[in-house]
């Protein structure tokens, strides 16, 4: 199968300057958001801390995320702990990127090493209604091509 190329928007306009600094922030900040999300659910706590390069940012720029989140009280105040907003908006972007990484494989005829980075840039962009447009569309898929749990649109990943 001859390998699609594939031209990324987001980071074209970024390069350029072109994007606003606070979709690029958003897109991050929801970034270590699912980080701190992944965390917990592996380890069953939040991380005790986390440097500026586990992440790839400057010190300044994980200082501003840990702020955003925590202004928007989906972290503790002082903390890498989730709330339960928090835990709710990271279950979303979870379920926004695998029913789009599914759209890509059943739909689109992308290759599936493209997958994982296209839904990655989408995920941040998707309503909740378009989430569920998909979900449909697709069938209420329980998992996604790599075998994930699909979370519900009610906050719940299936067994």
């Amino acid at each position: 199968m001859k390998r699609r190329r594939t031209f990324d928007l987001v980071s074209y306009l970024q390069r350029l300057h072109l994007l606003p600094e606070r979709l690029t922030r958003k897109t991050e900040a929801e970034d270590l958001l699912k980080q701190l999300y992944d965390h917990e659910k592996s380890t069953g706590k939040a991380p005790d801390r986390l440097t500026s390069r586990d992440l790839h940012l400057s010190p300044e720029q994980l200082e501003a995320l840990q702020r955003e989140l925590e202004r928007e009280g989906l972290t503790e105040p002082g903390a890498l702990r989730l709330t339960e907003a928090g835990r709710q908006r990271a279950l979303e972007l979870t379920r926004a990127h695998r029913l789009y990484e599914l759209y890509l494989a059943e739909h689109s005829g992308y290759a599936p090493e493209d997958w994982h980075r296209i839904a990655h840039a989408e995920e941040h962009k998707l309503t909740e209604r378009e989430h569920e447009r998909i979900a449909r569309l697709l069938g209420n898929p329980l998992f996604d091509p790599h075998g994930d749990p699909i979370p519900t649109s009610q906050g719940t990943e299936p067994a």
